[in-house]
């Protein structure tokens, strides 16, 4: 009888902190997304694409992934895997052209983890960088259509 009673209380302790993380989750403020670092170089952002009709079909899959991003918290999409979610990618991990194109940034260091989340059925990236003040500020740095931002 001890025994089941304590097994109860397992059970009850953890129904119990996975309810207070969920309402931890709700409570936090949906994620809000910056474009002021927006890399010029043109293989990084929407200037890559010389064919119109691709361009229009990024950007509407970019859209849609960026209704759902700001419906999201940070913990959300942390926890969901990064073919829903984010994944996080080290600087060191960045190709030397793309390190290249962001060593002016004053936001981008050395030691940075950007975000990345999937878009238009995984082939391409949006690379964030999580604000330093203010966690669910997501600034936008570019995108990797062609798999040359970082070793996939």
């Amino acid at each position: 009888m001890v025994s089941k009673a304590k097994d109860n209380q397992k059970s009850n302790k953890i129904t119990s902190n996975r309810i207070k993380t969920e309402t931890q989750i709700a409570q936090e403020p949906k994620i809000a997304l910056r474009y002021n670092y927006l890399t010029t170089n043109k293989h990084y952002n929407m200037h890559y694409f010389n064919n119109k009709s691709m361009k229009l079909n990024a950007h509407d899959e970019l859209m849609a992934k960026l209704i759902e991003i700001t419906g999201s918290t940070i913990s959300h999409i942390s926890s969901i895997g990064k073919e829903k979610g984010a994944e996080p990618i080290p600087y060191s991990s960045l190709k030397e052209n793309l390190q290249d194109s962001l060593k002016n940034i004053e936001i981008v260091s050395k030691g940075a983890t950007f975000t990345v989340f999937r878009f238009c059925q995984q082939n391409y990236r949006l690379i964030c960088l999580k604000d330093a003040i203010n966690k669910n500020i997501l600034h936008i740095i570019g995108f990797d259509f062609d798999y040359s931002a970082y070793a996939h």
